[in-house]
This record gives structure tokens, C-alpha cells and sequence, in this order.
């Protein structure tokens, strides 16, 4: 069992253990990806002070699932990092890049 899961509550370490038994070796994907996103959206509904306690618990939530990977043998994870900027951004540098290439 991992570091992450031995902390946890009687329940969850169930739950976990339940899910192992019920998964194929032969099913397991070779690649996943997380999308991480909401970090600072959670920190302001749950009445912190800052948004950096959301993108703690993104980072330890971040970590668990890595480790989950690792214990099932995926080999390729993709991280996907979001945040209320990029759009804006991207955007932004589309149309530059338009304006460039007239």
C-alpha cells in the first residue's frame, strides 16, 4: 500500500483496497492524464484567506494520483494545468499571431 493511502481513514483504505482487487493488469492504459483545475475556486467556497490553499490540496491531490500510476504501472501521465488566465491568453496571442502573419 502506498505511503499516501497508510494516513488515510479504515474507510478509505476499503475503498482503495476494493478497487485493486477489481482491476485487470491487462486493462490498465499505458497512458492517462489529469486536468487540474478549481484549485483557488475551492479555497475561496471553503473560506480560506488565500488561493494558495487550494493549489496545495491540487498539488497533494496531484501527488496521490501519481502515485496511483506508479503503483499500477502507468508509464506516461499527462498533467494538465489550468487556470482563469489562459484563456484570456490565448486568445490574446492568436490574434497576435494573425496580425503577423497579413
Amino acid at each position: 500500500m502506498s505511503r499516501d493511502v497508510q494516513g488515510r481513514g479504515p474507510l478509505y483504505r476499503l475503498y482503495t483496497s476494493r478497487l485493486r482487487r477489481h482491476l485487470d493488469p491487462e486493462s490498465v492504459p499505458h497512458h492517462v492524464a489529469m486536468m487540474i483545475d478549481g484549485n483557488r475556486r475551492w479555497a475561496r467556497q471553503l473560506g480560506y484567506d488565500t488561493p494558495a490553499e487550494g493549489h496545495r490540496a491540487g498539488a497533494a491531490k496531484m501527488r496521490e494520483f501519481l502515485g496511483w500510476c506508479d503503483e499500477l504501472g502507468i508509464r506516461v501521465v499527462s498533467l494538465y494545468l489550468l487556470s482563469s488566465d489562459n484563456p484570456v491568453s490565448y486568445t490574446h496571442l492568436r490574434a497576435h499571431e494573425t496580425k503577423a502573419n497579413l
